[in-house]
C-alpha cells in the first residue's frame, strides 16, 4: 500500500526540521494571517499560526539505514496551518466528514498515513480527535486534516502531559527511557509531543495553549514531494 502524507509522522518526524509556529498570546496584537495552502478550512474560523512542514531531515536519516535496492524515501515539504473556530466539535466532524464524500477537486480521501514515516495519525482519534487525509494525483501532494477540541483532549490526555513536564526538567542523557515509555503508553514519544514542526507536536502544542479558549482547533497539513 503506498504511503501518503498525512497523519502525524510519529517515530519519525523527531527528526523533522524544527521551526516553531508563534500562537499569539493573550492581548498582543494579532499578525495578520493567511491560509497559503487551497484546501478549504472550516468557516467562520481564524489562523492562529502557520508554519513550514519539512521532512528532509528525517528522509535523509532513514535514507542512510536503508539497504541496498531499497527505494530512497523522497521527502515531503510544505506547510502546517492552526486554525480555531467557535463552531462545535460536532459542527466539525460532520464538515470533515462531507469533505471526505466530496474531497476538493483533484484530490481523493485516502488512508492518514504521513509520507515516509509510515506513522498513522488516526491514533490521535483516540485522544478525541477526528483526522482525514486526502492525496492529489499519484500522491505527489497529500493533505492531513485533524479537528479537536482542546478542552476535551487535554482532560483524555492529562498523563502525557504530566510526562512532558518531567520530561522537561530532567537532562538530556536521562530523556530517552521516558521517550521509549511514552512510546509504548501513548503512541508517540515526549520528543515528537514536543516537536511543533510535525503534526503530533503542533496537536500538542495546540491542545496545551488553547484549552482553556471556548473555540475548537484545525490543524492542516499541506505538502509535496520535492
Amino acid at each position: 500500500m503506498r504511503t501518503v502524507i498525512i497523519a502525524v509522522a510519529v517515530l519519525a518526524l523527531a527528526g523533522c526540521m524544527r521551526q516553531t509556529p508563534t500562537i499569539s498570546q493573550p492581548g498582543a496584537p494579532a499578525a495578520p494571517q493567511s491560509n497559503p495552502s487551497d484546501f478549504p478550512l472550516y468557516q467562520p474560523s481564524t489562523i492562529v499560526s502557520v508554519a513550514p512542514f519539512d521532512q528532509s531531515e528525517m528522509a535523509a536519516a532513514l535514507n542512510k539505514t536503508r539497504s541496498a535496492g531499497q527505494a530512497t524515501i523522497v521527502p515531503y515539504r510544505g506547510n502546517e496551518v492552526l486554525a480555531t473556530t467557535p463552531a462545535t466539535l460536532a459542527k466539525l466532524e460532520e464538515w470533515l466528514r462531507g469533505v471526505k464524500a466530496a474531497p476538493p477537486a483533484g484530490s481523493k480521501a485516502t488512508s492518514a498515513t504521513l509520507g515516509g514515516s509510515k506513522t498513522d495519525i488516526s491514533t490521535l482519534d483516540e485522544w478525541g480527535a477526528d483526522t482525514a487525509a486526502f492525496e492529489y494525483g499519484d500522491g505527489h501532494r497529500e493533505v492531513a486534516v485533524i479537528v479537536m477540541d482542546p478542552k476535551t483532549v487535554r482532560a483524555k490526555i492529562g498523563p502525557a502531559l504530566d510526562i512532558i513536564d518531567k520530561y522537561q526538567a530532567l537532562p538530556g542523557i536521562l530523556r530517552s527511557g521516558i521517550d521509549n515509555e511514552s512510546k509504548k503508553q501513548f503512541g508517540f514519544s515526549v520528543s515528537q509531543m514536543l516537536d511543533r514542526s510535525g503534526p503530533v507536536g503542533l496537536f500538542i502544542g495546540a491542545v496545551r495553549d488553547l484549552s482553556d479558549s471556548h473555540e475548537r482547533a484545525i490543524i492542516l497539513v499541506d505538502a509535496s514531494k520535492e
